[in-house]
């Protein structure tokens, strides 16, 4: 089926309650422009602002292959971030710490190291992909925004990371005081990164299309896990098996910590987990994913149908009416 984008990304977030800095900004950081949105696309903007729909802010997107379904999650993530900005919240300016002496230091310090704001430091958005071929198609879409948001307020609007099993870092955290065999196992990464970085440097006039398929520590990317526990990103990007891993060790929890303290700083704050590919968690993995998921939102103190919880899915092939049960079990929130 087609699905035509005749709805203005203006009309769309006033009908949202959205302030005119978020409208004027929210398409370019998304689409490079400010594109026309489809139908499902406005429709999961507003659902998940509106403040007048008794709580009901959740939504899954069941449109086609092909139909802009990943926007339907960018949008309202990318519009809390321009909504911090506009209330004041700063992004640092990323600590290069592979490129700055950081053999000379006592104690290690990761890519938001300069931030004033500590309190500010959470995972704002959680996004969980089936597996990693996903989540690295993801994080190329997130670069591109990331690219375009730096480019028009000339710092990163927002921190993201990949946390797999492939993500740099292994289980080894620097401890506060350096030793020798962490530094040397430092000192090895560090090598890897400049390599990283001075690679994004040459691509700097490239085609968005061609930079986002390399990393690039500059725009706000976490690459390593030792960043992301020291200070979380605000949208983590990982798997439901690499998630119920880190809920179960002990070096993970900062991440965990920061962002529940965040939420109970202000009943303003929102947690966002965003599930791909519903759909393929059916059955005995269902209900394991289903418990991982319970398992987060009781480490994060958040309670099912909690007005700081924002549940987002997508998937192709889930009836409106018969997949409200599998829904509901899948969540643990009520159907309506």
């Amino acid at each position: 089926l087609p699905y035509p984008a005749n709805i203005e990304i203006k009309d769309a977030c006033e009908e949202a309650e959205l302030s005119d800095f978020v409208s004027e900004n929210l398409g370019k950081v998304v689409f490079g422009e400010n594109y026309k949105l489809r139908e499902h696309q406005s429709q999961a903007l507003v659902t998940s602002f509106k403040s007048n729909f008794q709580n009901q802010n959740n939504f899954i997107v069941t449109s086609g292959t092909g139909s802009g379904k990943t926007e339907t999650f960018l949008l309202p993530i990318i519009a809390r971030l321009l909504a911090d900005k506009e209330r004041g919240i700063k992004k640092e300016v990323p600590h290069k710490w592979w490129m700055e002496g950081w053999d000379s230091q006592e104690k290690w310090a990761g890519l938001r190291k300069l931030s004033h704001h500590k309190s500010e430091q959470a995972v704002r958005t959680l996004i969980l992909y089936p597996t990693n071929a996903l989540v690295e198609d993801q994080i190329t879409r997130l670069r591109q925004c990331a690219f375009r948001a730096s480019e028009l307020f000339e710092e990163p609007l927002f921190y993201f990371g990949r946390y797999t099993g492939a993500t740099a870092g292994g289980k080894f955290y620097p401890p506060s005081r350096l030793k020798a065999k962490e530094r040397k196992k430092i000192k090895k990464l560090a090598d890897e990164l400049r390599k990283i970085d001075n690679e994004a440097e040459a691509l700097q006039h490239k085609d968005l299309e061609i930079r986002g398929q390399f990393s690039d520590p500059n725009c706000g990317e976490m690459l390593t896990r030792w960043d992301m526990i020291e200070s979380p990103p605000d949208i983590l990007i990982s798997n439901i098996s690499m998630l119920n891993i880190m809920l179960m060790r002990d070096h993970e929890d900062p991440i965990f910590e920061k962002t529940k303290e965040w939420l109970k700083a202000s009943s303003e704050n929102k947690f966002s987990i965003v599930v791909d590919e519903l759909h393929s968690y059916r059955g005995t993995q269902g209900s394991e994913v289903a418990l991982v998921i319970r398992n987060l939102l009781q480490r994060l103190d958040l309670k099912p149908g909690s007005k700081q919880l924002r549940c987002i899915a997508t998937s192709a092939s889930i009836d409106g009416d018969a997949g409200q049960e599998y829904v509901e079990q899948f969540f643990g929130i009520d159907r309506n």
